[in-house]
């Protein structure tokens, strides 16, 4: 009988992320959309849904202390111990029987390299996330700073001032800016880790099309 030998990457692909979650803390995360889940940070305390599950991707996003990775990475942060201990658990919850042999030289080089590229682009999208959230954040300040400068002169000078139907417009239309924007950057904020990840690839494509 042919002995059939597991990889980590066969024990990454045979489980949802999303389950990972349930079996680590025994809780099951909120659906946010079709593979895509919230749940709460419990190996810090956390009482908010925070932490972003993409089964698509494998992947988690900690959006308050931005920590994320894969599978492994969350068995990790959860249970502790080493990388091998937690490929370990996740076979075991898979049914998976993992191959005992160590890596090839190209085998670790090959997983050293998909982690530093991996590692990259997270840092990337975080800094680009937050370049963006910051420059939104500065638009927005200007148009509420804007509507407070038509409001005051409104209030100063009366409605039947020459100006005063133009300022009375232009407090409508700095608001609704400022209301905009910041409803932007919460949507942002709260973004999923998979859609940020889409958006900026997106980005980056068109960028250099």
């Amino acid at each position: 009988m042919d002995i059939v030998h597991h990889t980590s990457a066969d024990v990454i692909a045979a489980v949802h992320i999303s389950d990972v979650y349930q079996a680590l803390t025994g809780t099951k995360p909120r659906q946010a959309g079709i593979g895509r889940f919230r749940a709460r940070a419990i190996w810090r305390d956390g009482d908010g849904y925070n932490v972003a599950l993409d089964d698509g991707r494998g992947c988690w996003y900690d959006h308050v202390t931005g920590e994320h990775g894969g599978v492994l990475s969350l068995v990790q942060v959860v249970r502790g111990g080493t990388k091998q201990e937690s490929l370990r658990w996740t076979a075991d919850l898979a049914g998976i029987e993992l191959t005992d042999r160590p890596l090839t030289l190209m085998e670790r080089e090959r997983y050293r390299l998909q982690k530093a590229i991996a590692d990259r682009e997270g840092a990337d999208v975080v800094a680009w996330r937050d370049g963006l959230v910051s420059t939104l954040r500065e638009h927005r300040n200007a148009f509420l700073s804007a509507y407070h400068k038509a409001r005051n002169y409104v209030l100063a000078n009366g409605v039947d001032t020459p100006f005063a139907n133009l300022m009375a417009d232009a407090c409508e239309f700095y608001l609704r800016k400022y209301q905009w924007l910041d409803k932007s950057i919460a949507l942002i904020e709260a973004a999923d880790w998979g859609f940020l990840l889409d958006w900026y690839r997106r980005t980056k494509n068109a960028e250099t099309a």
